[in-house]
Order: C-alpha cells, then structure tokens, then sequence
C-alpha cells in the first residue's frame, strides 16, 4: 500500500509536468502548422515550415501518448490496489487488456471501486485516442510535405518553361 501511494504521488507529480510541457509543445505546433498553412510565402520557407510542423506533431504526439500511457499506468494501479484488498491475486496482470479481461468477471468487476473503474476506462479510451491522432496528425503532415513538394516542382517547371519560351523567341528573332 505504501509502494502504491509513493508511486501515485510520483505519477501526479510527473502528470502534472509533462500537461504543463504538452501545453507548450502544442502551441509551438499550432504556430507551425500555421505557417505552413500559409500559401503566401515563399516555397523554400513553407517547405521548411511544413518539415518543422511535422517533426514538432510527431514530438507532440509521442509526449501525448506517453501522458496517455502515465494516466493509464495510474488507473491501472489503483484498480490493481482495490483487487489486492479484496485478497485477488493480480500478480499476473502486467497491462491493461488482461485488466480489462479479468474485470469481465462480473465477481470481480464488483470489487473495484466505481472511481477507479471510472478513471482506468477514461484512461485507457484517452490513450488509444491519443495513439490514432498522432497517427492521424503525422499522415496529415506528410501529405502536407508532399503537396508543397509537388507545389514547388511545378512552380520550377513553369519558370523553366517560360525561360525556354524566351529563349527560343529570342534566336527565332535573330
């Protein structure tokens, strides 16, 4: 018991730190992801741009995931706690889908608190969630990278085409 609450205290703790970073990284993100919204600049600046934003969501979206699996970890252990009092042998649960299994027996899902039931299935539904958007938000990206890409390809191909127009409507006037 007094393992358990060391460990809530040092999981709080640590919670609240990396919410306070997240915050941070997020706004960094936004501002990226902002300019690399922008069409108005120039190709080498928003290429730049959409590279920098990619690399801070996967950042971000990593630092979200383990926030998620620290909440998780949490939940789980209280619920582990509340099995030990009522004498469960929980020895050979190590994650979060044999929890989850074993709360299935209705004998057992009983003697779990509602508030620990509670908090571990937010937990849990919050870290898939968070695995999908970063997934989600790194795909996005890389679309992003390719289209600007592309943009800047056919930008070169439009100015290589007009020079040889030029060119040749010069040596065609001489």
């Amino acid at each position: 018991q007094e393992k358990y609450l060391r460990l809530q205290l040092k999981t709080r703790l640590e919670i609240e730190r990396q919410t306070k970073e997240l915050a941070g990284l997020q706004e960094q993100r936004q501002i990226l992801q902002d300019i690399s919204d922008d069409d108005t600049i120039g190709f080498i600046a928003r290429e730049k741009a959409v590279e920098d934003a990619r690399l801070k969501a996967i950042e971000f979206g990593k630092k979200e995931v383990a926030l998620a699996k620290l909440k998780e970890e949490l939940a789980f252990q209280a619920i582990r706690q509340d099995l030990i009092r009522e004498g469960i042998d929980v020895t050979k649960i190590k994650n979060s889908e044999q929890l989850i299994k074993l709360l299935e027996q209705e004998n057992i899902a009983k003697k779990v608190s509602n508030e620990n039931d509670e908090a571990f299935t937010q937990a849990y539904a919050e870290r898939r969630e968070a695995e999908v958007e970063s997934e989600s938000f790194k795909r996005d990206q890389e679309e992003k990278f390719r289209k600007t890409a592309r943009d800047a390809f056919e930008q070169e191909l439009d100015i290589l085409e007009e020079f040889t127009e030029l060119k040749i409507a010069s040596n065609l006037e001489i």
